[in-house]
């Protein structure tokens, strides 16, 4: 598998610093393009940078444990929550979009403040996302690094990956700026598509189809196949409480709202809120699979045993090596946009 890994890891890192150097090379120096690119996202990368942003390692390590563990309705939580976030990306961004368009607006502390007639506002909101984001953004880099340590064909400790992941990432957005950013989203959005259905595919197969899977599950555990599930969560507050935080996602977090913002048109816009819901029906399914191969083969298993067995142990050396570049790609490009949403925010500071 170090071939491989080698081979997808240097196609990675060159692949961002092309597109870091495009992003350098179209942008000028004004603070707005820097923030937003330019205004001028089209549908495939407004589609595949809002979709990277909002789905990170938790796809592949998240997702699946949570339906191996809760049963089929995780795909209440997961699955219908996400697409009902289209429509409040349809009501609140041609809003914001038209506002911030009308204004030059480029964050959320700048139209707050403008709206409000005082910076108290922003202040108040640069709190609250710098608590939220900043234990967010680390959880990523905690999460990935652990799998790393454990699980890559070299043994380096949490901290080693945790700094290289960080370098990586303040090189690039540093460089190119939002634009970089989104280059690299579109790069990670593909990459989690392509492994997530390969791996599903090849847990299909293992498990004999899907009839085999779940006729097994039947037999193990039941209640993974109904509500509230086998642990009693997928109650009826659980569900309606994880539906309203979810569905508010696009106003609550910046590094989302910030994506409403940069496309280039309302007609994009609109047209990028179905796509979004498509991307999520087509990450959660292959997440769904997983899970419930998980319960087949790994149900007394710990999620860190769970993590290894499906997605490094019973894959192939390149699908193996694919997955670990594209959990690496998936942290970083969920962390960048965090990370850098709360600079931009910062900007009010100044």
């Amino acid at each position: 598998m170090l071939l491989w890994l080698g081979i997808f890891g240097f196609i990675y890192t060159a692949l961002l610093s092309y597109t870091s150097y495009l992003a350098k090379k179209e942008q000028n120096l004004e603070p707005k393009e820097f923030a937003l690119g330019g205004n001028n996202l089209n549908v495939f990368f407004g589609v595949l940078t809002y979709s990277a942003t909002l789905f990170s390692t938790f796809t592949l390590m998240g997702m699946p444990n949570f339906f191996r563990t809760h049963g089929v309705g995780a795909w209440i939580f997961l699955g219908v929550t996400d697409v009902a976030m289209a429509f409040l990306i349809i009501l609140f961004g041609l809003r914001i979009h038209k506002i911030f368009q009308e204004r030059g607006h480029y964050s959320m502390g700048m139209f707050l403040k403008h709206s409000y007639g005082n910076v108290y506002a922003s202040y108040i909101f640069l709190f609250g996302i710098f608590v939220f984001l900043v234990p967010y953004a680390s959880i990523q880099i905690k999460g990935i690094s652990s799998f790393l340590s454990v699980s890559a064909p070299f043994e380096l400790s949490e901290t080693y990956w945790s700094v290289v992941m960080l370098s990586v990432i303040l090189s690039y957005s540093s460089v190119g700026g939002f634009k970089a950013i989104v280059y690299s989203d579109a790069i990670q959005g593909l990459i989690l598509l392509v492994v997530v259905w390969l791996i599903s595919f090849s847990c299909l197969e293992a498990v004999g189809g899907i009839d085999n899977m779940f006729q097994s599950i039947k037999q193990s555990n039941e209640k993974l196949l109904s509500v509230p599930g086998p642990k009693g969560l997928l109650d009826f507050q659980f569900l309606l409480a994880s539906f309203l935080s979810i569905v508010i996602m696009p106003v609550t977090q910046p590094q989302l709202t910030t994506r409403l913002i940069a496309m280039k048109d309302r007609k994009k816009l609109k047209l990028m809120a179905p796509s979004v819901a498509f991307f999520v029906i087509a990450v959660i399914l292959p997440a769904a699979v997983l899970g419930f191969y998980g319960a087949v083969n790994y149900a007394d298993a710990t999620p860190q045993e769970f993590w290894k067995g499906v997605l490094i142990n019973d894959q192939s050396a390149p699908i193996a090596a694919l997955t670990i570049v594209g959990l690496v790609a998936a942290a970083m490009s969920t962390t960048d946009s965090q990370l850098f949403a709360l600079g931009n925010e910062s900007t009010i500071l100044l």
